[in-house]
């Protein structure tokens, strides 16, 4: 009877393994077509948030910077970003040249220039092969770009493909003390001296005329437009017309030596903005249309050696003797902040803002090392 009852059961369960076998020969896509279809959009679904996922990490951590080419992590203003080490003397210049990536260039009176890698922070090449104790150095954009570094004795202009110095321009028994370049159709250069400044054509390569100020003068910089403008400073700004090469106005306020100047063109309908940096331990901005001090920047502990200022709203900085960078409101005349990595005088600063400013950075030359800051 048991037996009976198990061969009832096989025969009962025959037919549903028979149909079972006959389901596995058929493809499943026939049987679960909906089955498949759920499965294909789910993996699209998980493949979709995980790219996004991935986009998202990357503009919340880290900024792809255009001038690089490489992902950069975001940093807070004031941040060390890297640091150049190599000089073995002051590094009393730098200067930016924008490209992909931008070169970077500093000069030292160790005698020699240094060309830096911006994305490892490591020496490209060393210009050198004069004894120039080296003060400044400024680049002059073009096609080819040309280099200049300013001595004490000597102006000298270097191949930036050789890497050699190919023009020494220099004035018998003149002691240069500062220098600065007019770019534009008819390049000049501006070198200043105990008692004046001396202004060379690019083109021709000869000294064109003679700019005099009552005592050493320690600063100069140029303004570029229609109507180009050279400043000097001793304890006095001296405003000068680079088309008649009389004065313009005279500035005067600061207390002691003025050790740096800094101009920027105006917006549209307003004059441009001129800043100083002095032994006085101050900043101060002028009204280039009256020659009065618009606003007196007071903090620093120690002579103003340097300045840099760019953007909209402008941003203003400051290298000081104090060893310290500061960021100044322009419309209150406070500290914005304090960038504190140097172990002495901080001589130059140059910002670089790269395209459409994404990525703002400032370089600041002192100790033997540049600095380079995060914005």
């Amino acid at each position: 009877m048991e037996t009976s009852k198990v061969e009832d059961s096989e025969e009962q369960i025959a037919p549903l393994l028979l149909v079972s076998n006959e389901a596995e020969k058929i493809p499943l896509w026939k049987t679960r077509p909906f089955l498949i279809t759920a499965v294909i959009v789910g993996l699209i679904i998980v493949a979709i948030a995980i790219v996004t996922g991935i986009i998202v990490a990357q503009n919340s951590g880290s900024h792809r910077d255009p001038i690089f080419q490489t992902p950069r992590p975001t940093v807070s203003p004031g941040t060390i970003i890297r640091n150049y080490t190599g000089h073995t003397d002051f590094v009393k210049s730098v200067a930016v040249l924008s490209g992909n990536p931008p070169r970077l260039f500093s000069g030292s009176p160790d005698t020699t220039i240094r060309e830096w890698d911006t994305k490892t922070g490591q020496v490209l090449r060393t210009l050198t092969g004069n004894n120039d104790l080296i003060f400044k150095v400024e680049i002059i954009p073009g096609n080819p770009p040309r280099l200049f570094s300013g001595a004490y004795s000597f102006v000298r202009e270097w191949d930036l493909t050789s890497g050699l110095s190919i023009t020494a321009l220099t004035e018998p028994k003149v002691i240069m003390l500062s220098m600065a370049v007019l770019a534009g159709n008819s390049p000049r250069l501006f070198a200043s001296s105990f008692n004046g400044v001396l202004e060379w054509d690019l083109t021709s390569k000869q000294m064109v005329r003679t700019y005099a100020n009552i005592d050493y003068i320690l600063s100069v910089t140029v303004l570029s437009g229609d109507a180009p403008r050279l400043f000097s400073a001793d304890k006095t700004i001296r405003e000068w017309d680079l088309n008649t090469g009389q004065i313009v106005r005279d500035y005067t306020g600061h207390t002691d030596f003025i050790r740096s100047l800094f101009v920027l063109p105006g917006l549209p309908g307003a004059s441009p903005r001129l800043f100083s940096g002095s032994d006085d331990n101050t900043i101060r901005e002028w009204d280039t249309v009256t020659g009065r001090t618009i606003r007196t920047y007071t903090g620093h502990t120690g002579s103003v050696y340097s300045i840099a200022a760019f953007g909209n709203p402008l941003r203003l900085f400051s290298g000081s003797a104090d060893k310290t960078i500061r960021e100044w409101d322009t419309t209150t005349g406070q500290t914005v902040r304090t960038y504190s990595g140097h172990s002495s005088t901080v001589f130059s600063l140059k910002e670089y803002e790269g395209p459409n400013q994404s990525q703002p950075s400032l370089f600041s030359g002192g100790d033997k090392t540049i600095i380079e800051w995060g914005l």
